[in-house]
């Protein structure tokens, strides 16, 4: 895995907003931004897949900052979020496949007509996120907190565990 810094996000930002010289030379670069990369206690402001069309696989975020940040119909595969907040993102037909999230923030974030797949959500906390027509299926949640009133459509293939969902603990669904 490659190691991602501030600087690559700055570049990355300068790219997004056309500020580059080599911006067709780079769209590859963009693209696979987020393969197989480590990343670890950056901010990723702003960043917008419907401009610039990128992947996230088979990464690993630890204590990231993804602020205003917008995944609109690109595929987030095998990846592992450690400590991440998530402020004011939008998710909008995301795939999220076989990722782990654990103890990660997510506040004001709106997700729709998505699905959350083969994935683990661990202590983390949803804060006043909408989440419309969003499907998790086949995933686990455990000690994690959904508030603001937010319904997902949750498949009985999902395991449930201590997790709070629209006011009503839920123990165990098993």
């Amino acid at each position: 895995m490659k190691r991602i810094y501030q600087s690559d996000i700055e570049w990355l930002s300068s790219w997004s907003k056309g500020e580059d010289q080599n911006a067709s030379e780079d769209s590859e670069k963009v693209y696979s931004f987020f393969t197989q990369v480590q990343a670890e206690s950056l901010i990723i402001p702003n960043l917008d897949s419907d401009k610039h069309l990128f992947i996230i696989n088979k990464s690993k975020f630890e204590r990231i900052l993804f602020n205003e940040t917008r995944f609109s119909g690109i595929p987030v595969v095998d990846n592992r979020f450690d400590n991440c907040i998530f402020i004011d993102c939008l998710l909008v037909d995301t795939d999220i496949l076989k990722c782990q999230f654990y103890s990660c923030i997510f506040i004001g974030c709106k997700f729709s007509r998505g699905v959350i797949i083969e994935s683990t959500i661990k202590s983390c906390l949803f804060d006043n996120c909408i989440m419309m027509r969003l499907v998790i299926g086949r995933s686990k949640l455990y000690n994690c907190i959904f508030e603001g009133g937010m319904e997902p459509i949750i498949s009985e293939e999902t395991i449930i565990e201590n997790t709070l969902l629209s006011g009503e603990i839920i123990r165990n669904n098993r």
